[in-house]
């Protein structure tokens, strides 16, 4: 299982074996969701989301030595559908909606024993593209997100009603 700070941004993970002998106050526990990518990586997905799901992802890659930390070496954009089957996009989608996240980016992972896909954040203040973004697929990802901003406006809401 893991160990993790219920504090926003600490990157603390750590790894224990079950059972455990008692809990500590303002650590969540979970279980241990194998990402690892290759042999050395982990692969992490960042779900951009305004309205819904967008059509893109990011595979944020990171040594599996520093799993729950944020050093992220490489990040790669693909298109959501290539990533997600539609059932999983469906249930994205749901899920955002019970949270009433109208723009932020989830962090979901794959375990790769079980094929099962896991949230395990949900950021509301985005701040752009993961470290180590091209720059092309930087600018692609900030153009695909302002249309979709721009599009999702109470604005052009009250337009298409």
């Amino acid at each position: 299982m893991v160990k993790k700070n219920d504090l926003n941004a600490k990157h603390d993970g750590e790894i224990l074996q079950e059972p455990i002998d008692s809990i500590e106050q303002g650590y969540i526990y979970q279980i241990l969701i194998d990402n690892s990518h290759e042999e050395d990586l982990v692969m992490d997905i960042r779900v951009p989301v305004v309205g819904e799901v967008l059509d893109f992802v990011y595979l944020k890659y990171r040594n599996i030595s520093e799993r729950f930390k944020n050093t992220t070496v490489d990040t790669k954009i693909k298109k959501t559908s290539e990533i997600f089957t539609d059932g999983e996009i469906k249930l994205l989608n749901a899920y955002c909606k019970q949270l009433k996240l109208e723009y932020g980016e989830l962090d979901v992972l794959r375990d790769k024993h079980n094929n099962k896909i896991y949230i395990v954040d949900v950021n509301n203040t985005p701040y752009g593209p993961p470290a180590n973004t091209s720059k092309q697929n930087s600018i692609f990802a900030i153009r695909e997100i302002s249309k979709c901003l721009k599009k999702y406006s109470p604005t052009n809401q009250a337009k298409q009603k």
